[in-house]
């Protein structure tokens, strides 16, 4: 049990840490936690402030006794987690109760989460920026839920109706959804997002590195970015950051979350009367179609595919600006 003498915010008080109550400590392969208690007290001959609404609720000890609490309890400690990496535990819940005139009891828990991004580990060198991130990440990813327009089949087999008036079926029948007016084409089902968190230093986190996180969304022409080399174990123009999400305090670890758009390249792919086809999966693929007469069996007009053009629109960025840690 111990009880020193301190000064908070010009109140004048002590504290008595409550021996086998307070130190408790409880940790998981993801978090730690630890509880201090203590008994406050404030000098009988300090005033405490008047509240706002006196008539009400009385005078405004409870405020002083929390702007006491604040003022003694630290933001931080280190403690050892399970795998004996020392953590951060961050002042996560304070709550305290009167129990006599000028006596307060206080349970103050510090906490470190890996799930939640709470706290965080002893950096080696954090000053010189060594360290911008801890070393894990959490992931989430959405397939689906999207569609790309498909103008253009490798193949298509027609028959005729028992009924037709034509003389044969056309002899390209790889157009979907055309007419004279042109192709609708199809929506087929598409969509990779994927949600990576990565859990940041605080003083990793300013407003420059808010200004790098915009600019490898927009790109310099505000068209969007695509990865210039492998990043998170996919390789270059695959993955385009879409957005960043994050916040916290000065004393916490900060989760940012950046969600990606990710489309595999395709190398070498057959691609009918074109040539082999090879994209980056971020570029755009595109048919343009013409009315062309099919001196085959059909006798008629019909839409054929005859430019293939692949549009290069975001920007190759350095993805390493974003300080993750290497995730494969």
């Amino acid at each position: 049990m111990s009880c020193e003498p301190a000064e908070a915010g010009g109140i004048l008080g002590a504290y008595i840490e409550i021996q086998y109550d307070s130190r408790e400590i409880h940790s998981t392969v993801n978090s730690t936690e630890q509880t201090f208690v203590f008994s406050l007290f404030i000098d009988e001959d300090e005033q405490t402030p008047s509240a706002p609404h006196a008539s009400i609720f009385g005078l405004n000890d409870d405020v002083a006794f929390l702007e006491y609490v604040y003022g003694i309890l630290p933001d931080g400690r280190f403690l050892p987690n399970s795998s004996g990496t020392e953590v951060l535990l961050v002042l996560s819940d304070v709550r305290i109760n009167q129990v006599g005139p000028k006596e307060w009891r206080c349970v103050a828990q510090y906490k470190f989460d890996s799930n939640t991004g709470q706290g965080g580990s002893r950096p080696d060198n954090p000053q010189q920026g060594v360290d911008f991130a801890l070393e894990y990440v959490k992931m989430h990813f959405t397939i689906g839920g999207d569609v790309t327009n498909i103008t253009k089949s490798d193949s298509g087999v027609a028959v005729l109706a028992s009924d037709s008036n034509l003389p044969g079926v056309p002899s390209n029948t790889r157009a979907i959804g055309a007419s004279e007016n042109g192709v609708e084409g199809y929506n087929a089902p598409a969509g990779f997002r994927l949600q990576i968190t990565g859990y940041y230093f605080p003083w990793a986190v300013d407003l420059n590195f808010a200004d790098t996180l915009s600019q490898l969304i927009w790109g310099p022409k505000h068209e969007g970015t695509y990865n210039d080399d492998v990043f998170l174990g996919r390789p270059a123009g695959t993955l385009s950051l879409l957005s960043a999400t994050g916040g916290g305090s000065v004393v916490d670890i900060i989760p940012i979350t950046y969600e990606f758009d990710f489309k595999p390249n395709i190398t070498d792919q057959s691609d009918g009367l074109f040539p082999d086809l090879t994209m980056l999966g971020q570029e755009i693929l595109e048919y343009r179609f013409e009315k062309v007469f099919d001196d085959g069996d059909s006798k008629k007009i019909i839409q054929r595919p005859s430019v293939r053009i692949v549009h290069k629109v975001k920007t190759a960025s350095d993805y390493s600006l974003l300080n993750l840690p290497v995730v494969s």
